[in-house]
Formats: structure tokens, C-alpha cells, sequence
């Protein structure tokens, strides 16, 4: 892939121009198709108030209910579920009431399940297996499947990929595969599958030094946009303000993450009190998944400084991850803006001192250059929503 500059890098339509199209009989409308319905969702594989009982019925109620206050689409029930056993009751009959109980709020269920045989139970590899685990989830109401641990680019796991697909379109199962190679144009043929991992994401975190080795985090995150990223959706997991909150960068920088690694499947790492009790709460669970329109502004340098517009229908939304040095920015607004008008916007942005964020709000014509200073790995997130004449 290339291009004369980062923009026309980021906007290159190869993929999609020469991948295979979707099957008209598993998906009638492509990725229109009415089950495909992309979205937020919390996981508790990165929780820290809830490590010891992450897997716990009580920890996944409390998720939904978090979900369901903030607006998220979707929980992720990670390893551990099929093992489920209380009263009399089975895995399966447990995870349908969970399903049910998500269901009433407003909120859809997606499972994590291996691609090869693990703890005893047997993988997506055998046919008889995957099929019956496919077609239960699909019965009591399950949305989708994370895949993990393909690890592998050989013939039998790329093939396996593709036959997992096809019998989760079949019912009408949306999926991420984790642990996997990037995309090949494969989410294009098949538009059930949301994501792929295949990036240094925040379960990465903490190790530099042994199994997770890579450059400083301010670096990594300011290069993904106009690498990897231009394969296909990540599954990143971005959002972290804790201990998995990546060493040099700041809150703002975490903020502006879930709206520059956007995926169709955008999953938070991080518990849900901590987005209830950032100043910006709003933002975060606002961020849309798809986009109308991206442009990557000039200043933006790989390694450096990360800085783009996305819009969604009439709002935009400038979004900034910053690498290791301080600097000062001129945003040009009319960079991206079509015609010169009035906006108001809304700036999430590193406070001086202390590694927190503030929300100004503001009105700003935009011919007018805006002057903000970025601390090393540090961000910002800026809202514009055009003013009615």
C-alpha cells in the first residue's frame, strides 16, 4: 500500500477493492446484512478490582448493568464459563439466563472460546464440536465469539479460519479471532468477523522485558495508525487507567486511543467504575464504531505524533496520541472542516499537573488556528459540532 501522504496511505482502498465479496447466500445484504450489528463492550480480562472473581456471575451482572447505564452494545464472558456448574444446573443453562438477563437491558452477549483443544475441552478444530457450540450459542441467544490462540499462519489453521466463519455465518454469529495473524481482506469476504488481534495490544502490557518485548508505548501507539491498522480492524482492547494503563502515557492519551484503534467490535479493558468516574465519561461512551469519514491531518508523523478527524454524520471528532517529546500544536481546523463557520467544541485534554483530564467547552470559528500543548505521551480528544446559522 502506498500513497503520497499519510492520508491518501490511511484512505487506500485496495483491500476492499480486490478482496472477495461476500457470499450472497450467508450474507444476502454483504455488511448490511441485519444481524451484523457492530458495537462497545466491556471485559473483564484486564479488571483489577474484580482479578479474583472475574469469571464470577455476580462480576458479569454488574457488568451488564454498567453496560446497560453507559450505553455499550455488548459483555464479553471470557474463559472459565464452560466450566460453570450451580444448583443442578449446567454451563449452557446458566450462560441463558445470563443472556436473558443481558437481554433485558438492552445489552448482547459474546463468549471467548478456544480454537484447539484446552483444559479438556475440545477446540473449534473438530467439526462435530464446533458446529454443536455454534449452533447452542445461536439458540439461546448468544451475538458472538472470540476466538483465541490460532497462532499459526499454515494452511490448516488459515483454512480453519475460514470454515469457522462460514458455520458461524450460518448462524448468524458475529466473531473476533485473538491470538492470529492480521487480516488478509478476510473481514471484507466475511463481514461477521469484526476484528483480529494481531497487535501489541494492552494485555501486552508489563512485558517489555520477557514475553511482550517492543519499542516505549508513546512510540508503538503513535505508529499502529499507518501500520498495522491499515490491514483491518485490531483488537486492541484499548483504555486503561491503571496498572495496565501503558508506562508514559497519560489519561487523555487512553481517551483519544478509542477513537484512533476504532474497531466495529471496540472492546474497554478497563473496569467500569473508572469510566464513571473520568470528567469524561460522555466521550467515552459516545464513541462511535463506524465512520463516515476519515482525514489525517498534516502534522501527524509516524513514530511522532498520531492526529486525526473522523466524522460521524455532521460531528467530528479530532482525535491525538502523542510520542515521547513535549510539543506545541497549531490545530487548523479548516484542515479537515469543508467551508468556514462557527463550531462548538468540546476538548478532552491532559490537566497540567497531575496525570488527570478537564473538558473545556468552547465556541471557535474555524479559520482560526487552536494552540494546545501536549505533554510527552499525551493526547487529546476535540468534539466539533457545527453551529446552526
Amino acid at each position: 500500500m502506498y500513497g503520497k501522504d499519510l492520508n491518501e496511505l490511511l484512505n487506500n482502498d485496495i483491500i476492499s477493492s480486490v478482496a472477495p465479496k461476500p457470499s450472497v447466500e450467508l450474507f444476502p445484504e454483504g455488511s448490511n446484512t441485519d444481524w451484523i450489528k457492530p458495537g462497545r463492550s466491556f471485559f473483564t480480562w484486564l479488571s483489577e478490582r474484580y482479578q479474583r472473581k472475574k469469571n464470577d456471575l455476580k462480576t458479569y451482572r454488574f457488568y451488564i448493568d454498567k453496560a446497560s447505564e453507559l450505553g455499550l452494545e455488548y459483555v464479553l464472558v471470557d474463559e472459565g464459563w464452560y466450566s460453570w456448574k450451580s444448583q443442578g444446573k449446567g454451563n449452557w443453562e446458566i450462560l441463558s439466563e445470563l443472556v436473558d438477563y443481558a437481554k433485558e437491558r438492552n445489552v448482547g452477549i459474546w463468549v471467548w472460546k478456544s480454537s484447539y483443544e484446552r483444559n479438556n475441552i475440545p477446540g473449534f478444530d473438530n467439526v462435530i464440536f464446533r458446529t454443536d457450540f455454534i449452533k447452542r450459542c445461536a439458540e439461546i441467544g448468544v451475538k458472538g465469539i472470540k476466538v483465541d490462540f490460532f497462532h499459526s499462519e499454515n494452511y490448516f489453521t488459515v483454512q480453519l479460519m475460514e470454515d469457522i466463519l462460514k458455520d458461524a455465518a450460518k448462524y448468524k454469529q458475529l466473531l473476533i479471532f485473538h491470538g492470529v495473524n492480521k487480516p488478509t481482506g478476510d473481514f471484507i469476504t466475511y463481514p461477521n468477523l469484526l476484528a483480529k488481534e494481531a497487535v501489541r495490544g494492552l494485555e501486552c502490557v508489563g512485558g517489555e522485558d520477557n514475553w511482550a518485548p517492543g519499542p516505549p508505548w508513546t512510540v508503538h501507539n503513535t505508529t499502529l495508525p499507518f501500520t498495522r491498522l491499515l490491514a483491518g480492524p485490531a483488537d486492541y482492547c484499548p483504555l486503561h487507567f491503571k496498572r495496565f494503563m501503558p508506562a508514559g502515557t497519560t489519561k487523555a492519551h487512553q481517551i483519544a486511543s478509542i477513537y484512533m484503534f476504532t474497531s466495529p467490535m471496540l472492546i474497554f479493558s478497563c473496569d467500569p467504575q473508572d469510566i464513571e468516574q473520568s470528567p469524561a465519561q460522555k466521550y467515552i461512551a459516545e464513541v462511535p464504531v463506524t465512520w463516515d469519514e476519515t482525514v489525517v491531518l498534516p502534522q501527524s508523523k509516524i513514530g511522532e505524533l498520531a492526529l486525526i478527524a473522523r466524522r460521524k454524520g455532521t460531528t467530528w471528532y479530532v482525535n491525538c496520541l502523542n510520542g515521547e517529546k513535549e510539543m506545541q500544536l497549531a490545530l487548523k481546523l479548516d484542515d479537515f472542516l469543508p467551508e468556514v463557520v462557527n463550531y462548538k467544541l468540546e476538548l478532552v485534554q491532559d490537566k497540567k499537573k497531575k496525570n488527570m483530564v478537564e473538558v473545556l467547552k468552547f465556541q471557535h470559528n474555524s479559520s482560526k488556528a487552536i494552540n494546545l500543548n501536549l505533554r510527552s505521551g499525551g493526547g487529546f480528544l476535540l468534539k466539533v459540532i457545527p453551529i446552526e446559522p
